[in-house]
């Protein structure tokens, strides 16, 4: 009787073991997937459209033509990913229940996004009209091929950030994550306007994840280019129905108010993964 006892006692210790080490596997395999070439890269973020035309003018799937005369955003942190985007991604649903993060890599490091390929820690001011990427600075990374990235999108100085760009760029903001003034016409109707806003700050509304991307890093290419995250404002502003902005400035600009269909669209806009891409881009 005691020999069957400690049997099944046996058996149940044995498959308690070999769950912990299935259970364990990704948390192992931090140390080995992060544990690629050092390499150093350069990254930038700049704005377009999906179409692959100029961002300064666009027509939206509202039937709104859109032309913009400034459009100043800050951007950062921004983290590079060797792991797919979620939705392409199959994780260990055994992750979901223990977290998926492993204590040894960064916090932000979930097993779904894989190795952190590289991260920009400062906030950068960026011009969305320029017709070169704007500059976040060069990196120390590992080699790898970045799959998906995460932007963040806090107003400037948020949670004590270090500033990349100069002060004066941030003055153009006005404490604001992003300033953008332009035209919209539709019917024969123009409505000058302006959007001075922030993403509230609840939970991780300010943070944009699974940005997909198709990057190879490493020492062959690292010299040639950069890594850009591209900001598509026709998507930013896709749904937005200027008509329903009613409150103007002195100067005659209709404001993205408060609980107006046009703030509420361009703030789910700024926070859709869809609204982004990331690419190499040659000198």
């Amino acid at each position: 009787m005691k020999t069957h006892q400690h049997s099944k006692i046996r058996g149940v210790i044995a498959a308690m073991v070999v769950t912990l080490v299935f259970i364990s596997q990704p948390f192992v395999a931090c140390d080995a997937e992060t544990a690629g070439e050092t390499i150093r890269f350069r990254t930038a973020v700049m704005g377009a459209t999906n179409v692959g035309q100029a961002p300064t003018s666009f027509t939206t799937v509202k039937g709104w033509n859109v032309i913009l005369s400034s459009a100043d955003a800050v951007f950062g942190p921004i983290y590079f990913y060797g792991g797919e985007p979620m939705a392409k991604a199959a994780p260990n649903p055994l992750l979901r229940i223990f977290g998926g993060v492993a204590m040894a890599c960064p916090t932000h490091a979930q097993y779904d996004y894989g190795a952190v390929l590289g991260e920009v820690l400062e906030q950068y001011v960026v011009n969305l009209l320029a017709a070169v990427p704007t500059s976040t600075g060069e990196v120390q990374g590992e080699a790898g091929t970045c799959h998906s990235a995460e932007l963040h999108l806090h107003p400037p100085g948020d949670q004590q950030l270090p500033a990349g760009s100069a002060p004066a760029q941030f003055a153009k903001l006005g404490g604001h994550s992003i300033a953008i003034s332009g035209t919209a016409t539709k019917d024969g109707t123009t409505l000058p306007f302006r959007a001075a806003l922030d993403i509230p700050d609840e939970g991780a509304m300010r943070i944009v994840q699974n940005i997909a991307a198709n990057v190879t890093l490493d020492n062959s290419t690292v010299g040639s280019g950069r890594i850009v995250v591209q900001i598509f404002l026709d998507a930013w502003f896709g749904q937005v129905d200027f008509s329903t902005l009613t409150e103007t400035d002195a100067d005659g600009n209709y404001l993205f108010s408060e609980g107006t269909q046009a703030q509420t669209a361009l703030l789910q806009a700024m926070r859709n993964r869809y609204s982004y891409q990331v690419i190499w881009r040659a000198q």
